[in-house]
């Protein structure tokens, strides 16, 4: 898997695997700081990058990423629908 490292995220996602394993959440902690036109361009970057190695499912969205600090979400996009692959985007 590419990492994405920078100025932005300096941990390690954490990935959780949901519905049977059908659905992937990542968790991307230390994003609270930042401007939200550089919070978009790592979403959108970490979405292109997911589309390429994420499963995708009919009618339902089989991944997302949550950009966030100590709980709280930031930013999110998601994907992996057939049917709406343009559904989470940014």
């Amino acid at each position: 898997m590419q990492q994405m490292r920078g100025d932005i995220f300096d941990l390690a996602p954490l990935i959780e695997y949901r519905e049977d394993g059908e659905f992937i959440l990542v968790l991307i902690d230390g994003a609270g700081h930042h401007e939200q036109a550089e919070l978009n361009r790592f979403l959108a970057k970490a979405q292109e990058i997911a589309d390429g190695i994420f499963p995708v499912r009919d009618e339902s969205c089989s991944w997302m990423i949550n950009t966030g600090r100590n709980g709280k979400v930031f930013g999110s996009v998601f994907g992996g629908d057939l049917r709406n692959p343009r559904s989470g985007s940014i």
